[in-house]
């Protein structure tokens, strides 16, 4: 895992966003398309809003929600929201390049959706203040849930209850993982994380040491 500090949050999220447009310009040159997974929370509209002047041509990237809230996609509370008006509006992306949850989908569905684009290139993940990446929570039903895809989280820790959330599993799959400890509440996380003696169950994010291409963005000491 190759690490990266800056005290300067702005600064963090231009270094976030150059990885992201390198990364899907290398990927395009041996590959059609490039399949990338994005969280939710303040972090992912700081990246929105850079990654909207960047040189990517977003005809050949497919967008997914590493988690979403089973919310209708104009509500306050979806993700697919802050995504819509941050970053989609401001991009020429053709719309089946874009993927978001319908709350009354099934979720089995949105798996085959992206299988059937042959799983995630890159996945961005913002670590929460106890250890919990996508909807996967500590020592929760969804850290323990074996099945690959996205799977349901019903009783989320976290408002809104119900939600869907990448596996575990799946998210062992990335060929790029983007792991962020962004703000001062995320400090002691951020040690628990780097520390690394906590399992996978107690800490969720601990998941990322085990992706040999990954990066972790922090503004945390």
């Amino acid at each position: 895992m190759k690490s990266f500090f800056s005290s300067n949050t702005e600064e963090l999220f231009v270094y976030i966003t150059d990885l992201i447009e390198d990364s899907i310009n290398s990927i395009l040159k041996s590959k059609d398309y490039v399949v990338i997974a994005f969280p939710g929370g303040r972090s992912a509209k700081k990246i929105y809003e850079n990654l909207r002047n960047k040189k990517i041509d977003w005809s050949r990237v497919h967008i997914f929600l590493i988690d979403e809230r089973k919310v209708s996609l104009d509500s306050e509370e979806s993700n697919f929201k802050i995504l819509n008006d941050e970053l989609l509006k401001n991009i020429k992306i053709p719309s089946e390049n874009v993927h978001p949850y319908n709350y009354d989908e099934e979720t089995a569905n949105y798996t085959e959706e992206l299988f059937q684009l042959g799983g995630l290139d890159i996945t961005v993940l913002s670590a929460g203040e106890d250890g919990h990446i996508a909807s996967l929570f500590p020592e929760h039903p969804s850290i323990f849930n074996e099945e690959e895809g996205f799977i349901d989280v019903d009783d989320s820790p976290k408002l809104p209850k119900e939600r869907i959330s990448a596996s575990a599993s799946l998210i062992l799959e990335s060929d790029l993982c983007i792991l962020l400890f962004i703000g001062e509440d995320k400090r002691k996380a951020l040690k628990t994380f780097l520390r690394g003696r906590e399992s996978t169950e107690e800490f969720p994010a601990t998941l990322v040491h085990s992706i040999s291409n990954s990066y972790l963005f922090t503004d945390q000491k």
